[in-house]
């Protein structure tokens, strides 16, 4: 009787096997399912936009009065030469400033 249950178990498990090994897929592919991995290549990227500026001339104003004031301080005799010099170098550095309102085109790399 043990035998027979012996011989029984060794044939159950070879008919087992012999299943198993009929369903085996050889293209099987294993998938991670917690994460994905995406591999680029790092490129560089040109962006340009429109910006609306202001005609602000208030820095070439300024420069030209620290220009026009130290210059004054400098040059001659003259009392107050040096806050002339600031009022006169404002003045043309108001003038001559080439600041304009408007868009400007401002591109960045990325």
């Amino acid at each position: 009787m043990i035998q027979l249950l012996v011989a029984a178990s060794v044939i159950a498990a070879g008919m087992s096997t012999a299943i198993a090994a009929d369903n085996v897929n050889t293209n099987a592919r294993v998938q991670d399912h917690y994460k994905t991995v995406i591999q680029q290549t790092p490129y560089q990227v040109e962006l340009c936009r429109d910006v609306n500026v202001s005609g602000d001339k208030t820095g070439d104003t300024v420069k030209g009065a620290i220009l026009g004031g130290i210059i004054g301080n400098n040059v001659g005799n003259i009392d107050n030469g040096g806050a002339i010099g600031a009022i006169l170098g404002g003045m043309l550095g108001h003038s001559n400033s080439n600041a304009s309102g408007g868009t400007k085109r401002v591109c960045s790399t990325e």
